[in-house]
């Protein structure tokens, strides 16, 4: 609590409804200042009172630090109902672990009267910043995103606010947003749903106020009015008495948002949003605060200076199309199959891989760092020359970290040494993170890079540890829960460090970026301007514009580092052709001629090399040699690194050496869990290829569990922040280990799942195909029917003309679900006899033990190439 509560109205903190008569107030001597209650709280200050009770500043002896108190009234002891929602907002608010939420800490009783403390906060309420008027566009959208995210804590425990308004919203001296007051929260369980509404009627939903009970879609309805809020001052649904703007949220469209000095673009999907947000009908909306989040990482960034507020580029659907074209993962049964990673796309056949890059003249493709404008500043000629700004001074590559004490919200005896060893396991984590160095002792916070804050607390039997990287910005990242049995703390810290690893490569990936960005060129424009692309990059989600973008940067500073490997990188993904991969390497090898040694040109190199391979249907052992020399040249100047080992992994595949590809994935998996989505499914894949079937249960399992994580906290989850295409097939994958482990009924809901899932782009067909077989063995197997309209849907997908080297992918596919039937698919190309082909049939025969056929199929082949004779030789002896 905080300022927040000091209404010139007089607001009562425990009142849902400020505009309800007010109860009589007893003397404000109450309880004095001075006093000190429970032996530990000494009172600082009156905050606020009314009709329920009174908030107190006051500062707890034992903590050392201020806390917020809020105290029953004496006659209201008797009140049953208030005593319960007291219990109520302490029970369900203690669950609830996040920076953008208001802590409370315990629940007690003092002379019968009921107690409860929680978080200080010591700023203003949203409420009292929204009396000035509309809150400028760059911080209303910081703000809001902050709400929803303290909300959406709330929703991922099940937790319906109910009575989410500018007064419950309070906001910390540097501006961080904390949604509080949860005397109101239920759980979402069916019979809360069917409860009668409750809270302020100007921000009730409308099956709220006609008192048929609420879900989550009800506080998602009061985000948007109070977003509607933030940017145009005033309510959707007019002005005046409460039961006038009850009348209007019943029976009136909201009204249209202004949102004065932003841009169309911005105000455009600001109102798509909201409507939404504020649909009568409960089920249009959002269905809950983590869609709704969800949305809101779609929209562009506001700029938070200059004067006039920026874009970057919102996603077009063609852009999405592009991302599921890439996301399906490889793995086929093939020496011949590609595994894709690494930022390299698999090869789609070439006439599927032209490029429209025709940009509309009117495109005004801005950026928001800064106030800069991206289209103009970075495609357009540069300025006329000037004297350049002097340079800011480099920051040090090596990161500076301070963790502090946790706090220990929990209190519980048996856990007393929960916060301590928590906080030491952070540091010892990152002490053993590259690029990191933890610095002790408080008074440093200043100086550092990062401050990780954390806190211990009971979330139901169990024990929430949860901790935050905080910039001195704000908050960095996002923030790490981890739950689990206090009994346990070994499995329990172990957790948590890999946890914070994670959380703590992506910042220092991104940091070490932006360093480089600031040492390697003297051009301010330049470094800005790069700077504010990568800001945006997640965003700009057409490859020509981000080209062009570069292009700009490179005009002001063509020696620049950090642009042309940018530049090489957008090459090599819009590479349609040999010829065109040929062109990202030369750029890469002149930047090696330029920085040799250059560990990032490097590493681009071996993935280029190996991406070319993948247009050749036999590569060439010198090619194979090329990509080799290339990735152990990386290896040697970044040791670990994920990319690297992953096409090493590729290219022992090529040469059929599974066990080999095997080690480098999961070393691979150890060193950057944010590329599970495309290490996990080649894991499991080459498992399964070799018959290690409680191995490949295993990594198809947390295949699975990444895939529904990543579902439900979309651009939230690790890997889509750090780039990764999104997890696909995971469905398909476990299904298919399931069925050779012959758990035919567990394998059918799998493949059922995999063929609900919304699937686009490029490898879609073969999923699905892949599935409907798998589906159809399961059936065969349990001796029942598969439905109709799933049969016809394979038929067509058989009876569709394909080229040999789509037939060759959907065989490598359907080859993890139903062999018997990937064989059929290559029957089909009468004429191919390349030895790759006879290898790929070797390899599916070898999975279903039928050794005459894998001889069968290697006798076709007349191997001439190293790589020929080494997956021939695997074969034989598999």
């Amino acid at each position: 609590m905080g300022e927040a509560d000091r209404s010139p109205e007089g607001a009562d903190p425990f009142a849902t409804n400020p505009e309800a008569p007010r109860a009589p107030e007893p003397a404000a001597s109450d309880i004095s200042n001075g006093a000190v209650i429970a032996g530990r709280y000494e009172v600082r200050e009156l905050v606020g009172s009314g009709g329920m009770g009174a908030v107190y500043r006051v500062f707890d002896r034992e903590l050392q630090e201020d806390v917020a108190l809020k105290v029953l009234r004496a006659e209201r002891l008797g009140d049953e109902a208030s005593i319960a929602r007291v219990r109520r907002e302490a029970r369900l608010a203690r669950r609830i672990g996040h920076p953008n939420v208001c802590r409370v800490f315990d629940i007690g009783e003092v002379g019968g009267r009921k107690l409860i403390t929680m978080e200080w906060v010591g700023g203003p309420s949203l409420r009292a910043v929204l009396r000035s008027g509309p809150v400028e566009p760059p911080r209303a959208l910081q703000l809001f995103r902050q709400i929803v995210a303290g909300v959406s804590a709330a929703h991922e425990l099940g937790i319906v606010h109910r009575d989410l308004k500018p007064d419950n919203v309070l906001l910390t001296p540097d501006g961080r947003a904390k949604v509080a007051d949860f005397g109101l929260a239920i759980f979402a369980t069916s019979e809360a749903i069917t409860a009668a509404g409750a809270g302020t009627p100007q921000y009730m939903s409308p099956e709220q106020l006609r008192g048929e009970g609420v879900g989550m879609e009800s506080d998602v309805f009061a985000l948007g009015i109070l977003g509607y809020e933030l940017f145009d001052g005033v309510s959707p649904f007019g002005a005046g008495l409460p039961a006038v703007i009850s009348s209007a949220i019943l029976r009136d469209p909201p009204q249209p948002l202004r949102a004065a000095g932003v841009s169309p673009e911005i105000a455009e999907a600001l109102a798509a949003l909201f409507a939404r947000a504020l649909e009568k009908d409960p089920r249009s909306r959002f269905p809950d605060a983590r869609a709704m989040a969800s949305a809101l990482d779609e929209i562009p960034v506001l700029s938070v200076r200059g004067p006039t507020p920026v874009i970057s580029e919102a996603p077009s659907r063609d852009a999405a199309a592009r991302r599921g074209s890439s996301s399906s993962p490889s793995g086929s049964m093939t020496a011949a199959r590609s595994v894709t990673g690494g930022g390299e796309r698999a090869p789609a056949p070439r006439r599927r891989r032209a490029l429209t890059v025709a940009l509309a003249a009117s495109l005004p493709v801005l950026i928001g760092l800064g106030g800069y404008r991206l289209y103009s500043n970075l495609v357009a000629p540069p300025p006329p020359p000037g004297p350049p700004p002097a340079a800011p001074a480099p920051p040090s590559i090596e990161a500076r970290v301070v963790v502090l004490d946790f706090e220990d919200l929990a209190r519980e005896p048996a856990w007393t040494g929960l916060p301590g060893a928590a906080g030491e396991a952070v540091r010892s984590a990152l002490r053993d993170l590259p690029g990191v160095r933890v610095v002790s002792g408080t008074g440093t916070e200043g100086t550092a890079d990062w401050t990780v804050r954390g806190s211990v607390q009971r979330v139901g039997a169990d024990v929430r540890v949860s901790v935050w990287f905080q910039a001195p910005g704000g908050l960095a990242g996002q923030t790490i829960e981890v739950d689990g049995a206090g009994s346990r703390p070994a499995d329990l810290m172990d957790d948590l460090k890999s946890r914070v690893v994670d959380e703590a490569r992506l910042l220092v990936r991104d940091r070490d970026r932006r360093v480089r960005a600031v040492q390697e060129t003297e051009s301010e424009q330049a470094r800005s301007r790069l700077l504010e692309y990568f800001d945006a990059r997640s965003r700009l989600r057409d490859l020509a514009v981000r080209r062009d973008a570069i292009d700009g940067i490179l005009k002001l500073d063509p020696a620049y580092l950090s642009a042309r490997l940018e530049h090489a990188e957008l090459s090599a993904q819009m590479a349609g052709s040999v010829e065109d991969v040929d062109r990202a390497l030369g750029e890469v090898s002149a930047i090696l001629r330029d920085a040799p040694g250059e560990p990032r040109a490097l590493t681009q190199q071996c993935r280029y090399r190996r991406y070319r391979m993948s247009f050749t249907p036999t590569p060439r052992d010198e090619d194979i040699d090329a990509v080799e020399s290339s990735c152990r040249a990386a290896l040697g100047a970044d040791p670990g690194s994920s990319v690297v080992l992953l096409t090493l992994a590729k290219l022992e595949a090529t040469r059929c050496a599974t066990e080999k590809a095997l080690a480098h994935l999961q070393e691979a998996l150890a060193r950057d869990r944010a590329r599970a989505a495309e290490i996990l499914p080649n894991l499991a894949t080459f498992a399964l290829e070799i018959g290690r079937l409680p191995v490949a249960e295993d990594y198809a399992s947390r295949f699975v569990e990444l895939q529904e994580t990543e579902e439900r906290l979309g651009p939230r989850a690790l890997g889509r922040r750090a780039g990764m295409a999104p997890a696909r097939g995971a469905f398909l994958l476990r299904g298919s280990v399931l069925l050779r482990l012959g758990r035919a009924a567990e394998a059918s809901e799998e493949f059922e799942r995999e063929l609900r899932f919304p699937r686009s782009g490029f490898g879609a067909e073969q999923t699905e195909a892949a599935a409907l077989y798998g589906l159809v063995r399961a059936s065969e197997l349990l001796g029942r029917p598969v439905a109709p309209a799933l049969v016809r849907r394979l038929r067509e997908l058989e009876s569709k003309p394909r080229p040999p080297d789509e037939l060759q992918g959907f065989a490598g596919e359907i080859a993890k679900s139903s062999p018997r039937d990937a064989l059929t698919w290559l029957d089909r190309d009468r004429g191919a006899r390349s030895c790759s082909v006879a290898i790929l049939r070797a390899s599916i025969s070898a999975t279903m033990g039928d050794r005459p056929a894998v001889s069968r199929a290697l006798s076709a082949c007349n191997p001439e190439l190293r790589w020929q004779h080494a997956c021939v030789a695997s074969l034989r002896a598999r």
